[in-house]
């Protein structure tokens, strides 16, 4: 399963990374560490646990969340665009037992947050698009005009961040966790 995952994680589209090295680098991006994504699923199952069973446990070894995080790094485009591939990455290869979809959310909001001092604010009924990103039917030029963000509250920390988009998206993440435990009852 581990060789598999990092199959997964490292197949880079050759489009998506930039010509030149100034097409990868914007200036002062601030991205998330594999301690960061962590932290993100803790505080995800903390605060929104969708079963009384339901707890923190990485699947992944670190270093290949590291890794799909330093590939991400590498991704051309916009901030909206990077928080794109961000979330369907994270979302795509899960890394967690589980609150993937929920975590994928959160850090790819963050990531917004952070660097535009904007955030998405999704309803319980946009829980379906976030299956289908899992389940492959959405490109990530679909997931970064999805992420649309809108005016939010500035946040020093990743920690901060997480904290402002659980808040600001509260019912639409709920919503996606017990859609993940209907799916697996199945």
């Amino acid at each position: 399963m581990k060789k598999k995952m990092e199959e997964r994680m490292i197949d880079v589209e050759p489009d998506v990374i930039g010509e030149t090295e100034k097409d990868n680098i914007l200036p002062d991006i601030r991205y998330p560490t594999a301690a960061d994504v962590i932290e993100a699923n803790k505080l995800v199952i903390k605060e929104l646990r969708a079963t009384k069973a339901e707890k923190y446990q990485i699947l992944a070894p670190p270093e290949v969340l590291m890794t799909a995080l330093t590939i991400f790094e590498m991704k051309a485009g916009s901030i909206s665009k990077r928080a794109a591939h961000l979330l369907y990455e994270l979302n795509r290869v899960h890394f967690f037992m589980s609150a993937n979809k929920r975590t994928s959310f959160v850090v790819a909001s963050a990531f917004l947050l952070i660097n535009t001092g904007k955030c998405p604010v999704k309803r319980p009924e946009d829980v379906r698009f976030m299956i289908d990103v899992r389940e492959g039917r959405k490109s990530v030029k679909a997931i970064e005009k999805w992420l649309a963000p809108k005016p939010g509250r500035a946040a020093d920390s990743w920690k901060d961040a997480f904290r402002i988009i659980i808040d600001s998206n509260k019912e639409f993440l709920r919503a996606l966790g017990m859609k993940e435990v209907d799916r697996n009852k199945r």
